[in-house]
């Protein structure tokens, strides 16, 4: 085929196009812009694809975008790959009333000549429109959705301004969608868009029924337009809480124990390990069934505490004993070292007094029910994370409560309020053994003590309340969160006696016992505090009137002062409203000058007389008459620094906000459960209850007089925005809590009380002062929950760590292995030398083979095989194919092998026919061939190529098997030290010592789809430079050149520059010696694992994070588990998420595991030397006493 000229196509390209809107030629166009779609192929720079008008250039083209299907249909075209476009053709240049009709000529040109040309016809059409989902997760087409809680966040422009965006499901149930959120990013991309920085959008959908719907969004323009786009949608159950029976792979454990160790350092451990006493109490009321298996309670519990003891932290265990004397099985046990009986609980105080008085002495104690299980990585985890200063760590456990399987995740941050309310706190804590510790156990029973010891700690010291975002525990529950035992409630009646309240006595509960009625009211009959109540207004839309009227005649708490602060203009039509406000309030200050809501709040608060300051908008409603009773309520504690009601949208049914949370990044923050159903539990009850959060709107803020007066007011700084959240950070910040009541609740016209004025994106005096609480994440915010959804949802694409894969387990660990070589007598044979390389390969275990009944004698006879089963899954004769069915199969096989639990479980066989029975035999391990992208649930797997017509395989069946057996050789080592350098003279020399961590950081990547944003690294660099690191940056100049500004940024926040220092020798040897190396998918990277230090990677989605993540054992790669990774794409202007496989792995998440690796709290002996890197190889360096 040619082009008009005669050329080859091959050689002369070619081009479609996609955007008409029938079959005619023409094409639809609205105002300036006509935009158009398809795909071109340019094979050289000679070539050029245009857009001409009457013989003058519009526009050219340049594909940008992959194309597969192009590729595919013409595989042998150069550049068939990126060969899309997408164009908006600028009409500027053709006269308004020449548009309608205007022809088009698309061209393609070789050196001038024309060898390709299309010719389209303008039509006027609809305006153009963008609508992007930011979490949208797809496969196939078809967006994927959980059927409960759904959160859309996104952005829509147009060409008009849009008005408003609805949204309805196949079935017509029309869904209401919120529009207007600011979205500083898009402003970015689309800066002339009608609406300006409110492009964002919300749509909470409570329940969907499961399967495929239609999902239709409209967008409706300023111009009466209506835009549609549609999604196909599929609905199924979440997951939920697959976690509650996952296991904890080999090397995330060795991971753990080897930083544990790795902070104690190289002296005697038995000197830095810690003390923790484990204390098995007594059962009351109800024995505990049996756990699985048919192990009595207390035998399930003391096995996992046998099995715990690692690095780190030694454990003692108390045992009652009553349970430890002779008697039937199972209800008595034998106990072991570091086990000891009491009897009753004086006996217990002394035991625990004297164990903590030793001189390595008990550091820890935890109390824990018969059947309640620890984790084997408990011990090295806690290690990581307790400090000098910690007296509570928690976290979260695998809970079955009323008999459903779940994963409790605490809240973060100490959440006092939260708790009064909800018991997440369980048994999954440790708490520091003190004077005080023993002084309140000996106080109280200690039942009561398990009962309030947590809430007692998040009230008194939250500051060193840790909770530890992993699964370490298991336990099970008679009641769910929301309801409270008798002896739960006696807890929280107890704490309450011993506070002394801001203004009244703590009014008794009407039901104790249901957690969700319980509410904290002060007894205010003797001596009310009089209430402040302040209100900036310019009087827009005469909201504030309403708000008037319901503060004099619908709020029930009558001890109250009005003060209004005057921004209305002064002019003839505006003196009655003037005069209104000042029947309607007590004090009106009449303010001049540009509007600050900061210092117009500020001014009001100096005049005012009121013991609470209560700060309003003037554009709410009041729904609740007693919600003043209800902040004061919480407002009654002293630790409590400010409250606020929950916030509705007009109408009353959904929320508008019920706190506000951090988003990590510049500057973001989320309204909490916004847009959800008012009266829906969600978060496990959380949003029905009074509870903790960051911060709250400043449309409703109730503070203490003597603390706001203290903080000095509101930032004048930020004048419109921020300020709220920079007030409630200060408070924070000096020990305060914040807390948001849901049963106070105030209808909010949003932005009617500053309609008229322009917003910042961002105030840059909020950033450079709270930039690392950002990228420390919200305090109360669980990291597995999706950081940008307000509803406390479960993110369905998660961050998570890769550890060290392909290395599954240590061989001393495998003690049975069960072998599966089900065909005939060749395959059996030519698999003899692979079996006795694996009985070599573990030479104490039990090894199980399953063969067919004509190869058992020669299974028996080979002698390495310890037990032979016989299951013929198919014919004796080979060419006879199956002799039982798939379905039949397994119940079978289940059947011979008398349902034995396996460590390791193997099938020889190369073709996958026989692979889905490995997924019915109980092991901890499954090894087999894979083959492309089947049988990715496989622990250890070897390619095979499969049977390929006219192709000869170079390795012989024999051959092949044994490669299976090496496979399992890598995968299971010998004996798997502390990580070793793979490099000669790179050790430190200097030995001086070195009083804090030094981070090794690499930001940059040879490929821009590879880099975490640079807002990301600095938050990062900030949260390491709080801990007190030393973090210095490596790097090429070439790199140095790219990133400017990423340079300058991170030098600015106190990172040392040595960027371009050091040869690739050199920088083995520096990289070497320090104590953790973090950064990007790079060389670097590698080096940092090849030395063995603990490394660090932030990797994006464009490579295999299996393939690439650092291959030592303390290396780690974080990595957010996005539907479309591994991409592939080498562009990041290819893809279609915006690089969220990067933006959204936030530094907190990052953060956690560097401080693992390098917590400051070292516990080094005598005679060892923590290092300092240094490039002379002359010298040679010691730790401990140099001879």
């Amino acid at each position: 085929m040619a082009d008009i000229n005669g050329n080859p196509l091959e050689r002369s390209g070619k081009f479609s196009l996609e955007h008409r809107p029938d079959q005619q030629g023409r094409a639809a166009y609205y105002g300036e812009v006509a935009t158009f779609n398809g795909w071109v192929v340019l094979p050289d720079d000679t070539h050029s694809f245009d857009v001409f008008y009457d013989g003058n250039l519009l526009t050219s083209i340049r594909p940008s975008e992959e194309r597969k299907d192009v590729q595919a249909a013409f595989p042998n075209w150069p550049n068939a790959l990126i060969s899309g476009f997408k164009v908006q053709v600028n009409l500027a240049g053709i006269p308004p009333e020449a548009r309608e009709g205007a022809v088009l000529s698309f061209r393609m040109q070789r050196s001038g000549r024309v060898v390709q040309e299309t010719a389209v016809t303008l039509a006027k059409g609809l305006p153009n429109g963008e609508l992007h989902l930011d979490n949208a997760r797809f496969d196939g087409g078809r967006l994927l959705t959980d059927t409960v809680n759904l959160h859309f966040l996104g952005w829509a422009v147009a060409q008009e301004a849009i008005r408003a965006i609805s949204a309805r499901l196949g079935d017509g149930t029309v869904l209401p969608v919120q529009f207007g959120i600011p979205r500083a990013d898009v402003l970015t991309l689309r800066r002339a868009n009608p609406n300006g920085l409110n492009t964002g959008f919300s749509l909470f959908i409570p329940q969907l029924p499961e399967g495929d719907m239609d999902l239709k969004f409209l967008v409706e323009l300023q111009t009466g337009h209506t835009l549609e786009y549609n999604y196909k949608i599929r609905a199924q159950p979440a997951p939920g809480n697959s976690d509650a029976s996952r296991s904890h792979s080999y090397p995330q454990r060795r991971f753990w124990d080897l930083a544990a160790a790795n902070l104690c350092g190289d002296h005697d451990q038995k000197t830095a390990e810690v003390l923790w006493v484990v204390v098995i109490c007594e059962e009351t009321g109800e024995p505990s069934s049996d756990t699985a298996g048919g192990i009595a309670p207390l035998a399930a519990t003391l096995t996992s505490l046998r099995q715990a003891s690692r690095e780190g932290w030694r454990i003692h265990i108390l045992v009652p004993a009553g349970n430890t004397t002779s008697g039937p099985a199972p209800a008595h046990h034998e106990l072991v070292d570091h086990e000891t009986a009491y009897e009753g609980t004086s006996h217990l105080r002394s035991l625990l007094a004297k164990l903590t008085a030793d001189r390595h002495g008990a550091r820890f104690v935890t109390f824990l029910k018969p059947g309640d299980t620890l984790d084997s990585i408990a011990p090295a985890v806690l290690a990581t994370h307790a400090t000098a200063e910690t007296t509570l760590l928690y976290w979260d456990e695998r809970a079955v409560i009323l008999g459903e399987s779940s994963v409790l995740r605490k809240t973060p941050g100490a959440p006092f309020i939260t708790l009064f309310h909800l018991n997440f706190a369980g048994r999954g804590w440790a708490a520091r053994l003190t004077d005080a510790t023993l002084a309140a156990l000996s106080a109280v029973d200690v039942d009561l003590f398990v009962a309030s010891h947590v809430l007692s700690a998040f009230y008194h010291q939250p500051q060193s309340c840790r909770h530890v975002a992993e699964t370490l525990s298991a336990a099970r529950y008679a009641c769910p969160l929301n309801q409270l035992s008798p002896l739960e409630a006696e807890a929280r009646a107890s704490i309450l006696a011993h506070i002394s309240p801001r203004f009244g006595a703590f009014l008794p509960p009407t039901d104790p016992r249901d957690a969700t009625q319980w509410r904290l009211e002060a007894d205010l009959s003797t001596s009310p505090p009089l209430v402040s109540i302040i209100i900036p207004t310019k009087g827009t839309r005469d909201r504030v009137f309403k708000c008037l009227e319901d503060l004099r005649h619908r709020t029930s708490y009558k001890t109250i002062q009005i003060i209004v602060l005057d921004h209305i203009d002064l002019a003839p039509e505006t003196l009655a409203a003037k005069g209104r406000l000042r029947r309607l309030a007590d004090i009106v200050i009449p303010v001049i000058g540009p509007f600050n809501w900061s210092r117009f709040n500020n001014m009001a608060a100096a005049l005012a007389s009121g013991r609470v300051f209560l700060f309003l908008n003037d554009d709410v409603e009041v729904v609740d008459e007693n919600w003043i009773e209800q902040l004061l309520g919480y407002l009654n504690l002293p630790t409590v620094g400010a409250v606020g009601p929950r916030l509705l949208l007009p109408g009353g049914e959904m929320v508008q906000s019920a706190g506000v949370s951090l988003i990590g990044r510049a500057g973001w923050a989320c309204n909490d459960f916004a847009f959800s159903d008012a009266d829906r539990p969600l978060a496990g009850g959380l949003n029905q209850v009074p509870h903790n959060c960051t911060s709250l709107l400043g449309a409703a803020i109730a503070v203490p007089r003597e603390l706001f007066l203290a903080l000095e007011g509101f930032e004048e700084g930020l004048a419109l925005t921020f300020n709220d959240l920079d007030f409630h950070t200060r408070l924070r910040e000096i020990g305060y809590q914040v807390a948001v009541v849901p049963q106070a609740n105030l209808i909010h016209h949003e932005k009617t009380s500053r309609a008229e004025l322009a917003e910042k994106e961002m105030e840059p005096l909020y950033w450079a002062r709270w930039q690392t609480r950002h990228a420390a994440g919200d305090t109360y915010r669980h990291p597995d929950l999706d950081q940008e959804s307000g509803v406390y949802r479960m993110n369905p694409e998660p961050v998570e760590p890769i550890w060290r894969a392909g290395i599954v387990g240590q061989r001393s660990e495998v003690r049975r292995v069960l072998l599966l070589r089900l065909d005939h007598v060749g395959d059996f044979v030519l698999t003899l030398p692979a079996f006795r390389h694996l009985r070599a390969v573990f030479p104490k275990a039990i090894i199980e083979v399953v063969v067919g009944s004509w190869n058992q004698e020669l299974a028996s006879q080979t002698g390495l095989f310890d037990i032979v089963h016989v299951f013929n899954l198919y014919a004796a004769r080979s060419g006879d194919g199956r002799a039982v069915s798939s379905e039949d199969a397994p119940g079978q096989l289940q059947a011979v092998l008398q349902h034995r639990s396996y460590d390791l479980a193997v099938d020889f066989r190369a073709d996958g026919d026989t692979r889905f029975l490995l997924k019915h035999v109980t092991t901890s391990i499954r090894a087999g061939f894979s083959q492309g992208v089947n049988f990715p649930w496989l622990d250890v797997s070897l390619e095979w190529e499969g049977n390929i017509p006219q192709w000869r395989k170079s390795a012989n069946g024999a051959t092949q098997m044994q490669r299976l057996v090496a496979a399992l050789e890598l995968a299971f080592p010998t004996e798997d030290t502390a990580p070793l350098s793979f490099w000669q003279a790179t050790s430190p020399a200097s030995a001086t010592r070195r009083v804090v961590p030094l981070i090794v950081l690499h930001p940059f990547a040879g490929n821009d789809i590879k880099m975490w944003p640079p807002l990301h690294w600095a938050g990062l660099v900030q949260l390491m430079m709080d801990a007190g690191m030393t973090v210095e940056m490596i790097g090429t100049p070439a790199e140095r050149l790219a990133y400017p500004s990423l340079v300058q940024d991170l030098v600015a926040a106190g990172v040392k520059d040595r960027i371009g220092e050091f040869t690739l020798p050199d920088l083995v040897s520096y990289i070497g010696g320090a104590d953790c190396f973090v950064g990007s998918d790079s060389g670097p990277k590698h080096i940092a694992a090849s030395t063995g230090i603990p490394t660090v990677a932030v990797q994006s989605g464009f490579v295999d994070p299996v393939t690439w993540s650092p291959f030592n054992a303390m290396g780690v790669s974080i990595v957010k588990r996005v539907a479309c990774a591994p991409c592939y794409l080498d562009d990041v202007h290819l893809c279609g998420r915006n690089h969220d496989c990067m933006r959204g792995i936030y530094p907190a998440q990052v953060y956690r595991y560097i401080a693992a690796l390098t917590n400051p709290r070292r516990l080094t002996g005598a005679g060892s030397v923590i290092m300092t890197p240094s490039l002379d190889h002359d010298r040679t360096h010691h730790i401990g006493n140099p001879s």
